[in-house]
């Protein structure tokens, strides 16, 4: 110690930087020589920045303990101090920004000794906090009616196995000493055994979230715009995870594939936290996700709460894709919202529709495997004439994998329709006669599609009538040989034929039906 302190580090007052190292191959270190060494080696209060590496000690020294010397500190890097048992209350460094522990191995527990006590505690400047490969680390407890970290920025938590206890409640939007009020980023990575993670994310400002191996979480990642979750396979024991949706402001893309082994509930899920009461960080128009105009949503593991939860929270939306999500049977949209534009695919159970509204205004529309959406959809029309309501009269795009609309009094609101895709179809083999005639209803249509339709042998007899076709595409439609006996009709500007081998055979020069395609102006035969 005498030796260190006659180093004369305490007097060099213009040093901004120091790193004390310690040596980690010498074999014979005494854990009391070392504490006495770095009692020694304490600087001068205007040291900016400070790394300890490979110290051996079990205790901190009095000037970074209990006096607090070094009060101007804005960097702390403890690195490998695997002796270090209890750190010292570095939150009342009043100027401290940023704070890295790595392998610490001695450190069981972090808490209040950390904070500080008094009238300055709580890291009161801190942006960036980091901790990593701390094997033994096995909780970090909070405290009451304290609110800390106020400027924190950054949180990572890196390859502590053994960590299983966040401070949740400090997170949370139910008390008055919120912590990490202003965090942007939160990387958590390797720490299996975390019993709980707090609702997330828990503040409109946490913009960037990664989760990998985390508790229930082997994939959590958050940016500016999507969201992907991901369980892990071998639970066994329920688990849940709560979303506060409210604080998703800038969400376009959901996505939870393959949970179906544990839950992801909206945060009112949790009994006395209501979506309602949390709900402070809404906008004038009541909607957190008002500001976006194109959403995603799909996985199976998302509940029917979950969707509920996401779409009560929107406001203005032009584009709402909802896809592999098995466990939903019912859409509700917020009646405010006008959109223009609805995919669903692979909603094998959605049957009901409550959004009479929200579909007045809808101009494209994509159902794919969603056997009982036409049901859905028939039901809400009926509904709606009960109400004077024209629900999807709007309608200028379809692209669908059920002919049985055609004869559904929903083709009586498809007047406006300009473009209709019928994509695989793989149950329809002939038309029947109503549905030959709807066809012929489509006054407004001008390009007609049928992809992968292979069992389909015949084009409907009624495509002549329809004086408004531009353009027709037949794609992997193996199964249809001819043209209608009465052709084309003579508005068709555009003839695009490819995967339709028997039909192609007749259509090129010398076959039986080119007469009925000779007046169109382009044609391809692949």
């Amino acid at each position: 110690k005498e030796e260190a302190s006659n180093s004369g580090v305490r007097e060099k007052y213009r040093l901004v930087e120091l790193n004390l190292l310690w040596n980690s191959n010498l074999k014979s270190r005494s854990s009391d020589v070392e504490i006495s060494v770095l009692e020694g080696l304490q600087p001068h209060p205007n040291l900016r920045h400070l790394r300890i590496i490979n110290y051996r000690g079990s205790t901190s020294p009095t000037w970074l303990a209990t006096d607090l010397h070094t009060k101007y500190l804005e960097s702390l890097y403890l690195h490998d101090c695997s002796g270090w048992e209890m750190l010292p209350p570095l939150g009342q460094l009043p100027y401290l920004r940023r704070l890295h522990f790595t392998g610490m191995g001695s450190i069981l527990s972090i808490g209040p000794e950390l904070y500080g006590s008094g009238s300055l505690m709580g890291f009161p400047c801190l942006e960036e906090l980091h901790f990593e490969n701390m094997l033994e680390w096995r909780s970090w407890c909070g405290v009451e009616k304290e609110c800390f970290f106020p400027k924190l920025l950054t949180l990572t938590i890196m390859d502590c196995p053994s960590l299983q206890m966040l401070p949740v409640e400090q997170w949370s939007d139910q008390v008055n000493y919120k912590w990490f009020p202003c965090l942007e980023m939160l990387d958590i990575q390797n720490c299996p055994s975390l019993d709980q993670l707090p609702p997330l994310p828990h503040s409109s400002t946490l913009s960037r979230i990664s989760l990998k191996n985390a508790g229930i979480i082997s994939l959590m990642e958050l940016n500016d715009e999507e969201i992907v979750i991901s369980g892990i396979s071998d639970l066994v024991l329920e688990r849940q995870l709560f979303l506060p949706f409210h604080n998703l402001r800038s969400l376009k893309s959901f996505s939870i594939p393959g949970c179906d082994n544990f839950m992801v509930l909206p945060l009112k899920g949790q009994g006395k936290h209501d979506i309602s009461e949390v709900s402070t960080t809404m906008d004038d128009s009541g909607s957190s996700l008002s500001n976006i105009s194109e959403l995603k949503i799909c996985g199976s593991g998302i509940s029917e709460d979950v969707l509920h939860e996401i779409l009560s929270n929107v406001g203005i939306l032009d584009c709402l894709s909802i896809k592999d999500c098995p466990q939903v049977t019912s859409l509700e949209l917020n009646p405010m919202v006008r959109l223009d534009y609805l995919i669903i695919e692979d909603c094998l159970e959605l049957t009901t529709l409550k959004c009479m509204k929200t579909l007045i205004h809808l101009t494209e529309l994509t159902v794919l495997r969603s056997p009982k959406f036409m049901e859905g959809w028939k039901n809400l029309v009926e509904e709606a004439e009960g109400s004077h309501l024209r629900i999807t009269a709007s309608l200028k795009r379809l692209h669908i994998d059920d002919l049985s609309f055609l004869t559904m009094p929903i083709c009586r609101t498809l007047g406006y329709l300009q473009y209709l895709m019928i994509d695989t179809d793989q149950q329809t083999i002939c038309l029947t006669p109503e549905q030959e005639q709807a066809f012929g209803t489509l006054t407004s249509l001008k390009t007609l599609v049928f992809s992968e339709c292979s069992y389909l042998r015949s084009l409907p007899a009624t495509l002549h009538q329809i004086s408004s076709l531009k353009s027709l595409h037949l794609s992997s439609c193996e199964s249809i040989d001819s043209l209608p006996h009465l052709g084309l009709p003579g508005s068709l500007e555009r003839l695009f034929i490819a995967g339709c081998d028997l039909l192609r055979d007749k259509c090129v020069e010398g076959g039986i039906d080119q007469h009925k395609i000779a007046h169109v102006r382009e044609t391809i035969l692949a």
